[in-house]
C-alpha cells in the first residue's frame, strides 16, 4: 500500500483528526449583508399582492443572493429567463409557496448563510497560502513560476492552473485543479476534497480523484488531498488502498510532509 495512504490512516484515526482539521476547514457559517431596505420593501409589496411573476423576476436576479427556496426549475429560470413568460403554472407554484413564506420568511431565506459544504475548496486554498508562506513557500504569477527552482506553489485559480499543466508540463486535465507546486525539476498537481458522508456521489467523486493519482507522469505527480468520510468509509476505503507507491494520495494534514520529501 502507498506510504502516504497507512500514514493517512493512521493520522486520522488518532484521537484529535478533525480538531486539527478545522484549521484547514474551518466549520464557520460565513454570514451575508442585509438586504436594501428598497429591496426589502419591493419583495414585500410584490409577495402581497401575490405577483408572482415580477416577485420571482426579482429574486433570481438578486446578485449574491440565494432564492429563498430550494426548488428545481429556480436554476433554469436564473439561467434562461425567457422561460418566466413561457411558463406561467411553475411561476404559479413558486409564487404559492413564496407567499405560504410571507415576506419576512423570503427575506429570511434570501439572507441565509452559504451553504458550508460548498466554501470548502475556497477554504483549502486559503489555508495553503495561509500556512504555506510563513514557511518560505513562494506563491507565484506564471512568468515567475516558468523559471523558478526553490519552493513554490503557480499563484493561479483553478482554470488557470489547468491551462498552464497542459500547454507546459505536457498534461491532458479537463478540468480545473486546487494546486500546482514546484520544487526544482519537480512538479505536484493536486486536487483536495474534504467529504463529509459516503453517498453516491461522494463516491464517484473519491473515485475521480483517484484515477486523477493514478494517471503517473514521471517528474509529474498526481495527488489525491482527501478527508473526512474516505478514510473511515470501508468502499471508499479500499478504492484508496489500491493505489500504488507512486501514486500518493494523503490527508491535507500531512500535505507538507509530502512536499518536503520531494525536496
Amino acid at each position: 500500500m502507498n506510504k502516504w495512504v497507512q500514514k493517512s490512516i493512521d493520522f486520522t484515526n488518532a484521537p484529535g483528526y478533525l480538531d486539527r482539521l478545522t484549521e484547514i476547514y474551518p466549520a464557520i457559517p460565513t454570514q451575508r449583508p442585509p438586504l436594501p431596505q428598497s429591496v426589502k420593501d419591493k419583495i414585500e409589496e410584490l409577495i402581497i399582492t401575490n405577483n408572482s411573476l415580477e416577485a420571482i423576476k426579482l429574486l433570481v436576479n438578486l446578485k449574491g443572493y440565494p432564492f429563498p427556496l430550494e426548488h428545481p426549475y429556480v436554476p433554469l429560470l436564473r439561467a434562461y429567463p425567457k422561460l418566466l413568460e413561457q411558463n406561467p403554472n411553475v411561476v404559479e407554484q413558486i409564487g404559492q409557496i413564496l407567499v405560504s413564506l410571507g415576506p419576512a420568511g423570503a427575506i429570511e431565506g434570501c439572507e441565509r448563510p452559504p451553504d458550508l459544504n460548498r466554501q470548502m475548496g475556497q477554504r483549502f486554498k486559503n489555508w495553503l497560502r495561509r500556512h504555506f508562506t510563513p514557511r518560505g513557500y513562494k506563491f507565484l504569477p506564471e512568468h515567475v513560476f516558468s523559471n523558478y527552482q526553490g519552493k513554490a506553489f503557480l499563484d493561479a485559480g483553478d482554470t488557470a492552473i489547468t491551462k498552464y499543466a497542459n500547454k507546459n508540463l505536457g498534461c491532458q486535465i479537463t478540468r480545473g485543479r486546487d494546486f500546482l507546486f514546484r520544487v526544482k525539476d519537480k512538479f505536484v498537481i493536486g486536487e483536495a476534497r474534504f467529504l463529509s458522508d459516503s453517498g453516491g456521489s461522494q463516491r464517484r467523486d473519491v473515485r475521480e480523484t483517484i484515477d486523477f493519482a493514478k494517471d503517473v507522469m514521471g517528474n509529474i505527480i498526481k495527488i489525491a488531498v482527501l478527508d473526512g468520510a474516505p478514510w473511515f468509509d470501508n468502499s471508499m476505503l479500499s478504492v484508496i488502498q489500491s493505489l500504488e507507491d507512486d501514486e500518493p494520495a494523503l490527508s491535507a494534514l500531512l500535505l507538507e510532509d509530502f512536499l518536503e520529501s520531494l525536496r
